[in-house]
């Protein structure tokens, strides 16, 4: 082995360490180093042992690795120069046994340090991504952007991926080949396009590149790659496919605030709305600017390297942003204590509306200054500066500056307190005009007050050929249109179902229904209770609560029985109730005794389902609706079963309700008329549900007819025996039920 190259690198100190032959063939097995002497101006080392159970024409494979056993880095051999099939790591080099007393191995060229180790392009270019997947301990290059520099470690990252290429300082003189040292004197910096040839390693699930031998600085000062837009659940639940990449996640806070970030720790970190909890780690003093210095307060966007950790307290590894460079962090000034709002609205195309942006509350700095950025569709809508009369701008200077899409609003007061802005109202106000049909955005961006950020605000704008809420089509909002959407609710032949530019008129509250609930905000709308409708794409709605309701039968006789609907466990304004009603044959739906005048009713019977709509332009004042129903023409005990909602938000099925008289038992009644011609009704009373049958014999024992053979529910029932088909006499009558037996005469004259 051939070591004066190694020794003029520094990499071997023949006075400190020594060379050995370890290894494993058939017949020996040795872990103690077989001592090598030196020869030939002491840079040459051989020596031998001695193989068993060889013969002539055996065939000997093997390699060669040089390991420094005090680090534990190793090196493949390198290619042997004179024969082209020995490249060292990818194959076997082999040798065939010519004298069992004694053969020569080839010379191993560990010396041939140019071509091989200093010399990224002999291995070829794996992408990073291949790199990644590749076995441990693959010997190969990569080439990519240098994203992150460090004491210990160096990111790079190309179109495919990223990893860490790991290089400690202490073991960079003697394994690296000074890596490390052009890291730390600035010859590799961000923005370097590299190729880097190394081993791949991994450190608790973190991929790396070690033992760094060779490098090539292909350009400078190149951009890095753009950094990707994740959450915190992102990053933290996929972390594989981001790790050692840059991503930004944005509006995060410190979950428990601390004064000062310690080297080597992480910090849980939570988003703003505080859904996610994720982590972020300080890398050591040497290797993250931010080690020791002043904690960020508040809420700070992160643009850094995802980091896979092994957490011993968790016992799981868990992907971290990881912190190095100062601009990872990028504090984000406090708000202007101010709240503005703008509405969303819908409107025709080729007309004009206004658009105010209002200051719903100020805090205890006046407004002396304020600039932001109107932003839209060119082609849907343009943006004006509006009549300022009547806004907290009137007779103010205001400056504007109409780009393509964009306008740009700035404005100032005199600086006298007179002049400040010191209480809420309308505060700008916008022409716009809408230019054709189309769903659209106006965002007032870039806000500075006082030279402090805002919250972008956003109106939603839906140019339609329908008015929202104009069913008919007459370009008006009227009763009449509330009235169209009411008959539609409950399936009224002739309006059900709405269609088309119709039901999308309809539906002002966008959410893809049709209900009494859209009917009573047309009705608001006309009357001035409500400013906006909110058809197709306008995000008016509330968020969905859930619906608590209960009835229960109260008055009951035989003509008619009343049920209360209870609605008081609900926290929300009551403006529409709809209900479907299942009603058992001979029953049916009377009124809602109950109900304000201020609200109104409409209904549709189909078989045995009515359906019913109330609304009203103001809340329900009442906690309970008391339902009527006539039950006297009911045969079997009346039942009704219901599905309610509430402001097109659903309850839970109604429980089935028996709302008639039960009878106490199995009973048989004397027919009526008697006698007769040429019919007769006989009744029968169950008091449960039970195998009936009702037949009818002659005198003889003969039968003559079967009124009824089936399963029948509980209650009364009335039969009509039609006798045409038999002569004069008397007939005997039996029924049969619940395990009881009932006979009884009557008589045809005929």
């Amino acid at each position: 082995v051939n070591v004066a190259v190694q020794e003029d690198l520094g990499n071997f100190d023949k006075n400190a360490q020594f060379v050995g032959l370890v290894g494993s063939f058939n017949g020996w097995d040795t872990n103690a180093p077989i001592m090598m002497e030196a020869e030939f101006g002491d840079s040459i080392y051989s020596g031998s042992v001695d193989l068993l159970n060889v013969a002539v024409d055996d065939e000997i494979r093997y390699k060669f690795i040089t390991k420094d056993d005090s680090t534990g880095i190793f090196q493949w051999e390198s290619p042997d120069p004179e024969n082209p099939d020995t490249d060292g790591e990818f194959s076997d080099r082999i040798a065939f046994v010519d004298d069992v007393a004694g053969m020569v191995i080839p010379t191993v060229y560990f010396h041939d340090i140019d071509r091989a180790d200093l010399n990224a392009d002999n291995y070829g270019i794996t992408s990073v991504i291949d790199a990644r997947m590749s076995p441990f301990g693959s010997h190969l290059a990569i080439q990519g952007i240098v994203t992150r520099v460090t004491n210990n470690f160096v990111y790079v990252q190309d179109g495919t991926a990223g990893t860490n290429l790991f290089s400690r300082p202490f073991f960079s003189d003697i394994n690296s080949l000074g890596f490390n040292d052009a890291t730390k004197t600035g010859e590799i910096v961000k923005g370097d396009e590299v190729k880097i040839a190394g081993i791949t390693g991994d450190f608790n699930g973190l991929h790396q590149l070690v033992n760094i031998h060779a490098w090539e600085v292909v350009s400078t000062g190149n951009p890095l790659p753009d950094a990707q837009l994740v959450d915190i659940e992102e990053y933290s639940t996929n972390g594989e496919e981001y790790e050692s990449e840059i991503v930004r996640v944005e509006r995060v806070r410190i979950l428990d605030q601390v004064d000062s970030l310690k080297g080597g720790f992480i910090y849980e970190i939570v988003n703003e709305a505080e859904t996610q909890v994720g982590w972020m780690s300080i890398q050591g003093s040497f290797n993250s600017d931010w080690a020791f210095q002043p904690a960020p307060q508040g809420f700070f966007n992160i643009e850094a390297v995802v980091k896979e950790f092994f957490i011993p307290s968790l016992d799981e590894n868990i992907y971290a942003v990881s912190i190095h460079d100062e601009s990872d962090i990028e504090i984000i000034p406090d708000n202007f204590d101010a709240e503005l709002s703008m509405i969303s609205f819908a409107a025709l195309p080729n007309t004009f509306e206004t658009l105010n942006i209002d200051l719903i509350e100020l805090g205890d700095e006046p407004i002396q200054g304020m600039e932001f950025t109107i932003n839209f569709d060119p082609e849907l809508v343009d943006v004006n500066l509006g009549d300022q009369s009547n806004t907290l701008l009137e007779g103010m200077s205001i400056v504007t500056n109409k780009l393509d899409g964009q306008l740009l609003v700035a404005f100032a007061t005199d600086g006298t307190p007179e002049n400040d802005i010191t209480e809420s109202g309308i505060l700008f106000n916008m022409a716009i005009d809408l230019l054709a049909t189309g769903e659209t955005e106006i965002v007032v961006s870039d806000i500075s007050i006082n030279e402090l950020p805002s919250p972008d605000l956003y109106s939603f704008v839906n140019i339609v050929p329908r008015l929202c809420g104009d069913v008919t089509g007459d370009e008006t909002v009227s009763a009449e249109d509330a009235t169209l959407v009411l008959q539609h609710t409950v399936k009224l032949e002739g309006i059900f179902p709405l269609v088309e530019l119709d039901s999308t008129a309809a539906d002002v509250t966008g959410n893809g229904d049709i209900s009494a609930f859209d009917a009573s905000w047309i009705l608001q709308k006309t009357v001035g209770l409500r400013d906006n409708l909110g058809c197709i794409t306008l995000p008016l709605k509330e968020d969905q609560q859930p619906v608590v309701a209960n009835w229960m039968l109260t008055e009951t006789d035989v003509a008619q029985s009343v049920i209360e609907l209870d609605l008081s466990k609900n926290d929300f304004d009551i403006y529409s109730v709809q209900m479907e009603l299942d009603i058992s044959a001979g029953s049916a739906f009377k009124s809602i005794r109950n109900l304000p005048d201020s609200w109104n009713v409409i209904t549709n019977t189909k078989a045995d389902q009515t359906i019913i709509a109330l609304y009203g332009v103001t809340p329900l004042e009442i906690d309970k609706l008391e339902i009527e129903m006539d039950v006297q023409n009911a045969q079997s005990v009346p039942k009704l079963k219901a599905n309610l909602v509430l402001n097109e938000r659903a309850a839970p099925e109604l429980n089935e309700l028996i709302i008639g008289d039960v009878p106490s038992e199995f009973g048989l009644n004397q027919n009526y008329p008697n006698p007769f011609n040429p019919s007769t009704n006989i009744s029968y009373t169950l008091p449960e549900k039970a195998d009936v049958e009702l037949s009818i014999f002659n005198m003889l024992g003969q039968k003559v007819a079967t009124v009824i053979n089936q399963t029948q529910d509980a209650g009364t029932y009335t039969i009509n025996w039609q006798a045409g088909s038999v002569s004069s006499g008397v007939y005997i009558y039996r029924l049969t039920a619940g395990g009881n037996t009932f006979t009884k005469r009557m008589m045809l004259i005929k």
